[in-house]
């Protein structure tokens, strides 16, 4: 703004020196028309730069006047800002801080809670102390007693689980031919705990590991004698005896282990000191619904073929007949089986000195 100023002077000036020239040489000529024309033209130029001027000074105020605004404007939102953050510092601030004194006052009662707690085990102790110090200056006998009892029951109850323990880590999952059981002699049958081929049969079952190269699971053994095998139809069904001595494993566990696969049978009969024995390559019983009928395949072996007269046969008890006799054919017979009419085979009977005659045993394995 100020050099158009100086320069609008210069130009005026200038223009005074162009007049005082144009003047001299007038005056002359003493030509007062030309001297009023030039001075015309140039009231007219000055003219226009003053207007050109203002214009520009105009302007130049307008811009000025918005720039201060806008610094105005910057101010008040810098300010606001301002505010803005103060205030979300200072919530945050007191959040922290009640955080920080909230959690002084909880472990302090928690502190507090332990220390009342302690006292309190303390003072359990104390009078526990006191109680057995008082009973045993009255009764030690009694005390001493109880004490006997308690360390007897913690021996027994220790010792049966590391039985249970030592049982469930040797006893096999399976009954296989050719099969070594670590610390178990090959001559004699083991236990067997099945958990996953048979998920239905929750008890152990017996395996021959003698037999055509073993791998058989024992349905029956009777040669003791001092099991009693006349029973009723739900002995039957779940069976009874133990595994260590005559028993029968059951009708319903029988289905459950052939309702799995194909099984084969083997019957081994003991009389007198002979062994003989009878092999089926199919057996199988249905569920109680059909009341455990059996099916048999071919037979092959020394015994004879009495077995296979029964194929196709329900299961008969003295409480529930089911044979094709006019009479209880188990009632008759003292015992149970898969009776058709008077049967052939019949090793359920009662037998006055059996134990001391012979054995039979009953066995089942998996093609």
């Amino acid at each position: 703004m100020l050099k158009n100023s100086e320069r609008f002077a210069e130009k005026v000036e200038d223009i005074k020196d162009k007049l005082w020239n144009l003047s001299v040489k007038l005056s002359a000529e003493d030509s007062f028309a030309i001297q009023d024309r030039v001075i015309n033209t140039m009231k007219i130029q000055i003219n226009e730069h003053s207007t050109k001027l203002q214009n520009a000074s105009e302007i130049t105020n307008d811009a000025l006047s918005k720039t201060a605004s806008l610094l105005l404007s910057l101010n008040s939102q810098s300010e606001n800002f301002q505010l803005i953050i103060r205030e979300y510092y200072q919530n945050l601030l007191g959040n922290v801080t009640r955080g920080v004194e909230d959690l002084f006052i909880g472990n302090r009662n928690f502190t507090q809670t332990l220390q009342n707690q302690f006292h309190s085990f303390k003072d359990d102790v104390n009078f526990t102390r006191s109680s057995i110090e008082s009973r045993e200056n009255s009764s030690t006998g009694e005390i001493r007693r109880i004490l006997q009892i308690i360390t007897e029951e913690l021996i027994t109850s220790f010792a049966s689980q590391v039985e249970s323990s030592l049982t469930g880590f040797f006893m096999p999952e399976s009954c296989k031919k050719n099969r070594s059981i670590l610390l178990h002699p090959n001559a004699t049958p083991y236990p067997v705990k099945y958990r996953t081929e048979f998920p239905d049969l929750n008890t152990p079952i017996l395996c021959d590991t003698i037999s055509d190269g073993g791998g058989w699971i024992i349905i029956q053994r009777r040669s003791t004698g001092t099991v009693n095998f006349y029973r009723d139809w739900e002995d039957y069904r779940d069976g009874f005896g133990t595994l260590d001595n005559d028993f029968w494993l059951g009708n319903e566990k029988i289905h459950s282990i052939t309702n799995s696969g194909r099984y084969e049978l083997r019957v081994i009969l003991v009389y007198l000191g002979k062994r003989r024995f009878a092999n089926y390559n199919k057996f199988s019983l249905a569920d109680e619904d059909k009341n455990y009928t059996l099916t048999l395949g071919t037979y092959r072996g020394t015994a004879g073929n009495s077995l296979t007269y029964h194929n196709g046969q329900q299961f008969s008890t003295y409480d529930r007949d089911n044979d094709k006799d006019s009479v209880n054919c188990a009632e008759f017979f003292t015992g149970a089986w898969w009776y058709k009419n008077l049967s052939q085979l019949e090793p359920q009977r009662r037998v006055a000195g059996y134990h001391e005659q012979g054995s039979f045993l009953g066995y089942l394995h998996s093609w």
